[in-house]
């Protein structure tokens, strides 16, 4: 890898931004925002206390290891050498979610490099699976007042992106519920005062612990 996470485009500003966040004072118009799909109570990042252990319902911070940075930075395309490097990337081994993923992707100034890096990748049964049921639920439930969807799954792993004038946050989170996920949501204005969703959804054997690790 030729370049850091931390040279990432754009980090002055989202280093700006988790400064604010650890003031609870996220910028307006520019959220984070996370639920379990049995519980759709959005709550901010910011609000997540990662004090002492870093987790939430986790059973020890040693399980905790060294975030996987992948083979390219988030700059123009991101490339993941495999599903389980894409995977690796958000979740750890004991199951937490990384903040600090989290915190580049939802950064990074076009979403669609983080789709387009797990378009790459060799799609395997569960990635289609998973993409194919995401899709129906969709276009079953949003699509009346939604345009400019992209969807892509890297096998647990999926991220969606959509434009609506709703901006009814606690509405299109239940897209979690196309099967048992976590779903994590950004939430920003385009020029026409339109919401524009990018959401990172991991599916999990128990949707009602969420644990956050921010190493």
């Amino acid at each position: 890898m030729s370049k850091k996470i931390s040279q990432n485009k754009g980090l002055a500003q989202n280093e700006a931004d988790l400064n604010a966040a650890d003031k609870h004072d996220f910028p307006q118009q520019n959220s984070i925002n996370l639920t379990k799909s049995t519980d759709l109570q959005a709550i901010e990042l910011s609000e997540i206390d990662l004090n002492e252990s870093d987790q939430i319902n986790s059973e020890s911070s040693d399980a905790y290891t060294e975030i996987k940075e992948p083979s390219t930075i988030f700059e123009n395309d991101i490339v993941f050498s495999s599903i389980e490097e894409a995977h690796d990337y958000f979740v750890l081994a004991n199951g937490a979610i990384m903040k600090n993923s989290l915190q580049v992707v939802f950064a990074d100034t076009d979403f669609t490099n983080v789709l387009n890096g797990f378009d790459q990748l060799a799609s395997d049964e569960k990635s289609s699976k998973r993409v194919a049921n995401l899709k129906h639920y969709f276009y079953d439930k949003f699509s009346d007042n939604t345009h400019s969807e992209r969807f892509s799954c890297a096998g647990s792993i999926c991220a969606a992106t959509f434009v609506s004038s709703d901006g009814n946050l606690e509405h299109y989170q239940t897209l979690s519920e196309f099967d048992k996920n976590y779903i994590f949501t950004n939430v920003t204005k385009n020029e026409y005062d339109e919401s524009v969703y990018k959401m990172i959804i991991v599916e999990t054997d128990d949707p009602s612990t969420l644990s956050i690790s921010s190493n």
